[in-house]
């Protein structure tokens, strides 16, 4: 049996799981992120959860949570997707499938990414969802570090 990747959105619920996520010290040093204190974690998320104007996605394979997807704006107007797959299911497809999935839901474009060049699996992830390499930027994160990355964008077919 295959494995099944589907997408929902995010309940409360899943807010314990997709805390224990963010806090891994490898994802975190891949992806350049500081894990926030539990506390923080859940003001933010607290304040994501009902904004109408982001989509929020909880990543399952096989019906349990491996995952989220979210699309923001960070810069007026435009979208951003990022996501997040807990490390024992990387080198699945997971990330691949379900930001497919989510594209093919999700029509506005166009939509961009930003990843850490560090990050090359990430990298795969969203060209093979067809974003482009439009540029390249530097990141400094909660604590100060700064790291190169990759800005990409989808745009319609044919654009």
């Amino acid at each position: 049996m295959s494995p099944e990747v589907t997408l929902r959105d995010i309940f409360e619920s899943d807010l314990p799981g997709i805390f224990e996520f963010q806090s891994d010290p490898i994802a975190n040093k891949i992806s350049g992120f500081v894990p926030k204190t539990e506390d923080a974690f859940y003001a933010q998320w607290r304040k994501i959860l009902p904004d109408p104007n982001n989509e929020k996605k909880a990543v399952l394979l096989n019906g349990t949570l491996a995952g989220y997807l979210v699309c923001f704006v960070r810069v007026p107007p435009d979208r951003e997707v990022g996501y997040w797959i807990a490390r024992e299911h990387w080198g699945k497809g997971l990330a691949t499938k379900a930001l497919s999935l989510f594209l093919h839901h999700y029509p506005a474009r166009p939509l961009f990414a930003r990843v850490p060049k560090r990050n090359a699996a990430s990298l795969k992830v969203v060209q093979n969802n067809g974003f482009k390499i439009i540029g390249e930027d530097k990141f400094e994160n909660s604590s100060g570090e700064t790291y190169d990355e990759f800005l990409l964008r989808l745009t319609f077919s044919g654009e």
